[in-house]
This record gives structure tokens, sequence and C-alpha cells, in this order.
């Protein structure tokens, strides 16, 4: 017997209907009450295939380190669509999520120094005091108290937003951003996620336990061709169908890019400065009209004469891309 207080359990009551469709498929509806809570399960079970719609258990969510800016998704509502395929280790679920402006980072504000002057000046104020004090006690002396400093509550404020939270406007957070996400669990730990957007976000489940500071925690597959990657550290690198490249470095808040010419510059606080370039050689094929064109940091780009590109960067990312798009 489980040794649990009879009143926090209370009765226990369960509910079960099915159903047996003409399609040889099995639905199970269960309804059961714990401890004076409700709760409801529906499963479905097809051709090996079993899917169904549950609760919501928020504290099943893998809690993720704390973030200060920039933008994140969370889980809405209250139901999702589960699905097992036929393997029993790939798995499916479709859940509501919003995105969401992180809160800055909380920084001090220091009262300001008192400057040499008014120092000077407090100090001048209480030898004048102890010089009055003393004629008062016919000649005695009288020594200067030292100037008192009033303890001062530290005051707390938000850090200001810096200008990667300036590329989310508002079309890109709050209820606009509403709608179905789509996460998919391969059976080699890859999980990839179908966002609202159109974005497509590939992770694997090693990066989410196992982290260096070069760790690629996950990769972001935009329109038009474009794959992100950012790292454990916040870096990031912007990987380009057309061979472009760039790079951001969180702790010193730059970027640096590469265009298909090997030509480089880097950005800092709105300004930019031109870097020594990347050698690059392009040739062309004499036949086809294939131009093929191999930089020194490891990308290689082919363009076709009909307007299409391939493009391998150096991580071994192959991007093809065709004219229409």
């Amino acid at each position: 017997m489980i040794d649990i207080d009879e009143a926090r359990i209370q009765n226990l009551e369960t509910i079960l209907s099915q159903w047996f469709p003409d399609d040889n498929s099995i639905m199970n509806c269960e309804t059961y009450e714990i401890g004076g809570v409700k709760y409801k399960k529906s499963v479905v079970y097809k051709d090996k295939y079993s899917f169904g719609i549950c609760q919501i258990n928020k504290d099943s969510y893998l809690k993720a380190q704390k973030q200060h800016g920039l933008v994140s998704y969370h889980p809405i509502g209250e139901q999702q669509l589960w699905l097992n395929f036929s393997d029993n280790d790939t798995k499916l679920i479709i859940e509501t999520i919003k995105a969401e402006r992180n809160k800055q980072e909380m920084i001090e504000i220091l009262p300001p120094q008192p400057t040499p002057e008014e120092i000077a000046a407090k100090e001048e104020a209480a030898r004048a005091a102890a010089a009055a004090a003393a004629k008062g006690k016919k000649g005695g002396v009288v020594e200067a108290e030292p100037v008192k400093t009033e303890r001062v509550e530290p005051v707390f404020k938000e850090k200001e937003p810096n200008f990667l939270d300036g590329l989310f406007d508002d079309n890109d957070v709050g209820e606009s951003t509403i709608g179905p996400c789509i996460n998919t669990t391969m059976k080699n730990g890859l999980i990839v996620r179908h966002m609202p957007n159109g974005d497509v976000v590939q992770l694997f489940d090693h990066s989410i336990f196992e982290r260096t500071p070069k760790t690629e925690i996950d990769r972001v597959y935009m329109r038009g061709g474009i794959v992100i990657r950012h790292f454990a550290n916040l870096d990031c690198e912007v990987l380009y169908p057309n061979g472009d490249f760039a790079t951001f470095n969180r702790h010193t808040m730059t970027w640096v890019i590469t265009n298909t010419k090997g030509f480089r510059r880097q950005y800092k606080d709105g300004v930019y400065s031109q870097l020594s370039r990347v050698n690059c050689l392009s040739q062309t094929d004499a036949k086809t009209g294939i131009v093929t064109t191999v930089r020194e940091d490891n990308v290689v780009s082919i363009h076709y004469p009909e307007g299409n590109t391939y493009c391998q960067h150096a991580d071994g990312t192959q991007i093809f891309s065709q004219e229409d798009g």
C-alpha cells in the first residue's frame, strides 16, 4: 500500500469512453478526477500511430537560462496536440506560442561623487563651527568633527536596450506573433521547430545539457535561404546563400561582415571600419558559363547561368538557391 494521506487524494473517479470508427482506428476519451481536480485525455490509435490532445504542464518544460534583452518564445494556452510515430522514438507536438521581449538586466545607479570643492567647503564649514563653539566655551579648544557621509540607498533600473533589441519591432512581438509551433523530435536527438513566422529552428538534444562557450545551441533557417547559428556564449554567425558571411561577438558587441569578393567590414556602435581583405579566386567555365569562387576563409560558391546559386560555408553548411526564389 502507498502511504498517502486520504484527505489529499479524496475520491478517485475515472470515466472512459471508446469509439471504433470504420477506418480501423480506436478513439479513447478519458476523464478522471484526483484530489478534487479533473483531468481529460483523448487518444486516437491508428496504424501504429497514436495521437491526441492533452493539457499543457508548464512545470515539465526545461528551465531555460535567464536571458536579458532580445526576444523569447513562450507557450500559451492550456492544450497541445501530440503524435507518436510507429517507431515510438519520433514524436511531434503542436502548441501555441507567443514572442515576448525579455527584461533587461538590472543595474545600479550610483550617486554622483562629490567634487573636491564640495569636500573642501564641508571641511571648512566644520572648522568654522568648531571655532564658534570654542569661543562659546571661553577659549577652549574644540576639534572639528569629521564630515559625516549620509548613507544613500541603492537605486536600480533596467539597462537601456542596445541595437540588437532595436532589430525587433512591434510586429515581431506581442499578439501579432501568436500562432502554432510544430515541434518534431527525431530518434537521433534532432529537434526541429516550425515557427509561426515561417522560420525553422534546428537543434540537438545534447546541446541543451552538454555545453561549452562555442557549442552551437541551435540554427535558424529563414526565408530566402539565410541560416543563423547561435552559440552558448551568445555569439552568432549568419550564413547567406550568395556566400556573404557575418559574425557577431557578444562580448565586444561587434559585427564582422565578409562579402562574396572577400572585402571585410567591422561594425561597432553604428560605426564601421575596413579590415584586411580575404583572398579569393574566381574561375569561369568557357563551355557552361558556370562561375566558381573560392575564398581563403573556406567558402565556396557556384553561380549557374540560369541564375541558381550553390554555396558551401566553412562549417559545411550547403545552401542551394534558385532564381525564382
